[in-house]
């Protein structure tokens, strides 16, 4: 969960705690630190903070889903009157303010595979109904890739399609507001929204729930591994996402 507080009121009362309690290095080498809180004034502090913040879900929309769906069972096998404090009342969740110095959402990239006659010409065609379509050098690097989305972000939202022998540049987006529905124009700016509203589906031609069942679509967080992916013809194409880091003006949660 995604929140705003530019005092960041619970990241400075949290900060003189204790030594973590728990710590574990991911298989990416990320740190990640745990720490019990029971001091209950403390507790108090970070629910009355919390207490009016609008949240956006950036990642698991349908864990909660799930979480609520087994909560209204759970309550209607209870009866008349539920216990408000019965576990299937709560769902751990993880807060993070969007607000914080250096905060940086690394991308998932997307790599598609199974696409019948898959060709990068008729891709290319396709995709130029959506954005401005440059060809980049067919034996790109996952650093210089970086690099190049990154180069031409100003533009609006840009992302790099890497197939085995032919890299596109994807900038400049000019999809018309008909190929998102009735989605919010915050919504259509956000590059992922894009990516699957106009490539993967209109495109491509996955369907909405063939991408959420996964049977196209495999997400991928590090850009050697998609790039490998495809060169190893395991895929038909992968699509490179930006980094977004915090303050920048146009920054969106994925």
């Amino acid at each position: 969960m995604l929140y705003s507080d530019p005092s960041a009121e619970v990241e400075s009362a949290l900060a003189n705690t204790s030594s973590p309690s728990a710590e574990v290095r991911d298989e990416y080498g990320v740190l990640h630190q745990l720490w019990k809180v029971s001091d209950p004034a403390l507790i108090e502090l970070v629910r009355s903070s919390m207490q009016d913040k609008k949240l956006i879900i950036a990642d698991g929309h349908h864990r909660y889903e799930t979480a609520l769906n087994y909560r209204n069972e759970r309550r209607a096998e209870a009866g008349a009157a539920p216990a408000p404090h019965m576990p299937y009342e709560f769902a751990m969740m993880t807060f993070v303010n969007m607000d914080s110095p250096g905060l940086v959402i690394l991308p998932t990239h997307r790599v598609v595979r199974g696409v019948p006659e898959f060709s990068m010409d008729s891709f290319r065609t396709g995709a130029s109904n959506y954005f401005s379509v440059e060809e980049a050098d067919g034996n790109v690097t996952a650093s210089r890739a970086t690099a190049m989305i990154r180069e031409a972000a100003h533009t609006g939202t840009s992302m790099l399609v890497v197939a085995r022998e032919r890299v596109f540049l994807l900038s400049r987006p000019k999809a018309p507001a008909s190929a998102f529905g009735n989605m919010s124009f915050r919504q259509q700016s956000l590059d992922v929204v894009q990516l699957h509203k106009c490539l993967l589906e209109g495109v491509l031609r996955i369907s909405e729930e063939a991408i959420r069942d996964q049977q196209n679509v495999t997400y991928v967080r590090d850009a050697e591994e998609a790039i490998a992916m495809v060169r190893n013809d395991q895929a038909n194409v992968a699509f490179l996402m930006i980094i977004a880091h915090s303050g920048l003006d146009s920054c969106s949660p994925p």
